[in-house]
């Protein structure tokens, strides 16, 4: 996997932006369930819709095993480039970080993903400097295997913003270590979008995007919205194009895939679902 993921960093380089893939768990209408039926449909819906490149949850394969999983993408010409997501790494000491993320990296070098996705899922935080050790860790592991690794900021955590995730990446240290900017945690970060913030980071720093949308007003629980709520891309308040000129300016070349958590979409079933998000993203990035 190793050859084929060296292969397809130097395309992104030469080419420029990659294509969009899509985030797989935003087409089962539980994302915390996943069927050996389910994963099947998911796989199917994404290459009918005409993507060939995905982000994956790996426990939504303990169902139909990794060998099916396995064979099912590489029929369906579909590459897995992202697996989410570490957590527990912001105060744990090495070993516990690493047997956190033993499963995840081995996930990654069998199915040739590039990306391991970190977040911090509840509230508070030690201190950046703790952090920054914590991440410093897990990067130190990713890299024996050629992964990078982004840290995803979610609103409602103790990593709110696009802001404290840079100082805790820049302060960690970790030549593989970058950012994962979600289009709808962007607009739903404390103090709204940071362009400023954004620009200040080194394009090759920005690893992953997902996009979505958000509707004009927030919602009085974001962890509940951001998980039913969200807008095809282009539909919503969120300033798209804006975001990917700033990328555009500071260089980045990141992976791109929708994120579309929609309740309402998801009813649909995941081949209308994924039809519907690929028009949406063509229509708004291209």
């Amino acid at each position: 996997m190793t050859d084929v993921r060296n292969k397809r960093e130097a395309d992104v380089s030469d080419s420029g932006p990659v294509e969009v893939g899509m985030c797989t768990a935003t087409l089962l209408q539980d994302p915390m369930k996943c069927g050996a039926d389910d994963f099947a449909s998911c796989v199917a819906a994404t290459e009918g819709a005409g993507f060939t490149s995905i982000s994956v949850w790996p426990f939504h394969t303990d169902a139909i095993g990794m060998d099916r999983a396995e064979g099912l993408l590489a029929d369906a010409g579909i590459q897995v480039r992202s697996v989410e997501a570490a957590t527990g790494w912001t105060e744990a000491p090495p070993a516990v970080i690493r047997d956190a993320a033993a499963p995840l990296l081995a996930f990654a070098g069998r199915f040739g993903a590039d990306i391991l996705v970190a977040v911090k899922l509840d509230l508070g935080l030690e201190s950046i400097g703790r952090a920054a050790e914590g991440f410093s860790t897990l990067c130190g592991f990713a890299a024996e295997q050629g992964i990078r690794v982004c840290l995803e900021f979610l609103p409602w955590t103790g990593i709110p913003d696009i802001s404290t995730a840079w100082q805790i990446v820049e302060q960690s240290g970790a030549p593989n270590g970058g950012i994962l900017l979600d289009t709808w945690h962007w607009t739903r970060q404390p103090g709204g979008p940071n362009p400023g913030v954004l620009r200040q980071i080194p394009g090759e720093r920005i690893h992953y995007v997902q996009v979505s949308d958000t509707s004009p007003d927030a919602g009085r629980e974001l962890i509940v919205e951001t998980m039913t709520d969200r807008r095809l891309p282009g539909t919503g308040a969120t300033d798209i194009p804006a975001v990917f000129a700033t990328l555009n300016d500071i260089g980045a070349q990141p992976f791109v895939a929708a994120e579309v958590f929609s309740s309402s979409l998801a009813a649909t079933g995941p081949s209308a679902m994924a039809k519907a998000v690929r028009a949406a993203c063509d229509a708004t990035l291209a």
